[in-house]
């Protein structure tokens, strides 16, 4: 990859939104922001916090696949991850079902009650609608199909669709929500968060090790394109060359039982045709001679003769 000119580096700092992962968690990383954050979205008071974590990664076994939370944040009663999403939904449902679940086993020590865990809260903070259907938030909790219950089992799910801020009725969520769509700050938290996005952009160190982080990411992806353009390539080819061969075989099979049926029926068409031939004349030189033997004077015979002969 080309080496950005210092211009090009300054430039793309200056671009660089409050959705940016980097300048997300550089954000949201401060407690008292983060503490902000969440009482905005969820509506609710939260404790002095326990733990702020940005990036924070969980991995259970060698063979599961770990997680990486983009904000994971506890008080006394609720264990919070916050994810900053910009794009590709697909299998979101099912990501943040897995991310509670990564949270819950880790919610309970060995001598615990159930009842003593935590509520567990995943958020989805999305630009974009990530379901389609026009809400500016998808409240998810258990609940029972018959009588439309909600089941007490301590886990949220909630997916912020931001592009549709202006649909939000408490104008502090809304604000906040409209900041993450389009860096739009219209409330003193969010004015206050801009100022602190800014300041992030031009931490030198941290951004140094960030844009170190995404060209080796980048150029792992670019790796991985390059290896599976030239498997796409060759996988052609191979498949081409099996397709011809086996083409060919098919063909050449195919050529043989049509040649050798078309040969029989011809065969046994020239044979009919000689058998049907050489009977009748076999049939007419036996008559002959039997009408040799009726002892008829030689005017008859010679007339005979001129139709058996």
């Amino acid at each position: 990859m080309k080496e950005k000119t210092p211009k090009e580096l300054h430039n793309e700092r200056l671009g660089l939104k409050f959705s940016n992962d980097f300048i997300f968690g550089k954000v949201i990383g401060k407690p008292d922001i983060a503490k902000e954050f969440l009482s905005v979205l969820l509506g609710m008071k939260l404790d002095d916090l326990h733990r702020v974590e940005t990036q924070k990664t969980m991995k259970r076994t060698y063979r599961s696949k770990g997680v990486r939370f983009d904000a994971f944040i506890e008080d006394s009663k609720q264990l919070v991850d916050v994810e900053c999403q910009v794009g590709s939904y697909d299998g979101l449902a099912r990501r943040a079902a897995y991310y509670r679940s990564e949270i819950s086993i880790d919610a309970l020590e060995k001598s615990e009650k159930y009842s003593s865990m935590k509520e567990v809260y995943v958020l989805f903070v999305c630009k974009t609608d990530p379901f389609g259907d026009g809400e500016p938030v998808y409240t998810c909790e258990t609940t029972a199909r018959e009588n439309g219950r909600v089941v007490n089992d301590g886990q949220h799910t909630i997916f912020y669709n931001c592009s549709a801020w202006w649909k939000v009725g408490n104008p502090d969520k809304r604000a906040l929500m409209r900041f993450f769509y389009d860096d739009t700050a219209t409330s003193a938290f969010t004015r206050e968060m801009s100022n602190m996005a800014d300041e992030a952009k031009f931490e030198d160190d941290d951004f140094t090790e960030y844009y170190a982080d995404l060209r080796a990411k980048i150029h792992v992806l670019l790796e991985k394109q390059e290896a599976l353009e030239e498997s796409w390539a060759k996988g052609i080819a191979e498949g081409r060359a099996a397709g011809l061969a086996k083409g060919r075989a098919e063909g050449l099979e195919e050529g043989r039982v049509k040649g050798m049926a078309e040969g029989l029926a011809e065969g046994k068409a020239a044979g009919l045709e000689k058998g049907r031939t050489e009977g009748m004349a076999e049939a007419r030189k036996s008559a002959w001679e039997k009408i040799q033997n009726l002892g008829l004077d030689s005017e008859t015979l010679k007339k005979v003769q001129s139709v058996f002969v």
